[in-house]
Order: structure tokens, then sequence, then C-alpha cells
């Protein structure tokens, strides 16, 4: 392990494109973090643990205020971990063992980060993907939903507030989220209103 790091940000936040020569492991205990990799877009909720393999590529940004912890690691002890960016959903000893970790008053114990790289290996990989649209009034939606993840909001009102017709912004909505008939943006809205993974 090479370090830890707590993440405190504002609402509006946003990083340039970056690399680190370190594996990063990171959990957001408030807010909702978005990763941009080559890949594509993932949203990152609350109380998940993300993973960038050492020298990705990628940025992130938050339009809610984040708080969260980072543990940087040694190349050489990341040969469990994927080797492309993932986004844990982990169990209470995952979440206990990486909040000894990543507290840096607590004294570093590798028999802890072994059993964390362990338990990482064996916790499903989920997966949240909200690509971010390129029609203004779609952006305004989605950057609405990012902040206000508990907005409960139909459809309709969300397309009448973007000052678009519903049919429009179903038909817009499909080249966002990869719906078909019923329309991508319900879907997009919808999952993120259940939070359920966005594929």
């Amino acid at each position: 392990m090479i370090g830890t790091e707590t993440l405190r940000h504002p609402g509006g936040y946003r990083t340039a494109w970056h690399s680190h020569a370190t594996g990063q492991l990171w959990r957001i205990a408030t807010g909702l973090l978005v990763i941009e990799t080559q890949q594509g877009r993932s949203v990152v909720p609350a109380n998940h643990i993300g993973w960038i393999p050492p020298g990705q590529q990628h940025a992130a940004f938050s339009e809610s205020a984040i708080e969260g912890c980072a543990i940087y690691l040694d190349p050489a002890c990341c040969a469990m971990l994927p080797d492309a960016p993932a986004l844990f959903e982990p169990d209470d000893l995952t979440h206990a063992l990486f909040s000894r970790l990543s507290v840096a008053e607590n004294e570093y114990d590798p028999r802890k980060l072994t059993l964390l790289l362990d338990e990482l290996a064996l916790t499903p990989q989920v997966r949240f993907y909200l690509p971010v649209p390129t029609d203004p009034r779609l952006k305004k939606v989605v950057s609405h939903l990012l902040q206000c993840v508990d907005d409960n909001q139909t459809v309709n009102s969300h397309a009448s507030h973007a000052g678009m017709s519903v049919p429009g912004a179903r038909h817009a909505g499909n080249g966002v989220a990869g719906g078909g008939e019923a329309g991508g943006m319900d879907c997009a809205v919808l999952r993120l209103q259940q939070r359920q993974r966005i594929y």
C-alpha cells in the first residue's frame, strides 16, 4: 500500500484527464461520483468501492458534494484486481476492511490489505452506466438527476421542465440510454430513481 487520501469535494467538482502510477481504490460515503474512462462513463453511488488500475487515464466529476476516501496501491499489489476499471458492491466485512485501511491514523497492517484484496476478488462487480447526452435540454435533466438522486418526478415532468415534448424527449433519449420504443429516457430516469443498475 502506498497511502490514503480523504476525498471531500463541493458540488460541481471536476478533474482533468489524468492517471496514477499506483492502483486506486475508493469509496464514496455521500454523494454521487461519475468516473469517465476511454470505455465510457460510470455512475458511482455511495457505499460502493471503485477501482482504477495503475496507468489508466480517467476523469471524475460530481454535480453533488461528495465525501469519501481512497487507497493507493503499489502496482505489485494489484495482480488480484481487474486490469480494467471496476465497481464493486461490497459486503459488511469488505466495508470494514476498507475503513480500517483508509484511516490515516491506523497503523498499516498488510494482513488487512491481503484480506481486502481477497474479498474484492470474490465481490460481485456492478455497472452503473448513464451516458451523458449531447442535447442541451437532456443534459439539463441528467445534471439534475445526478444532483438530486432522490427526485421522483415522472418522465413527463422532466420533459416539461427541459422544454421538450414527451415524445421528443423519448425520441432523443433513445440514443442516450439505448432504449427501445418505450424510450431510453424513461429507462434512465426510472432506473436512477429506483437506484437500479444502468447498463
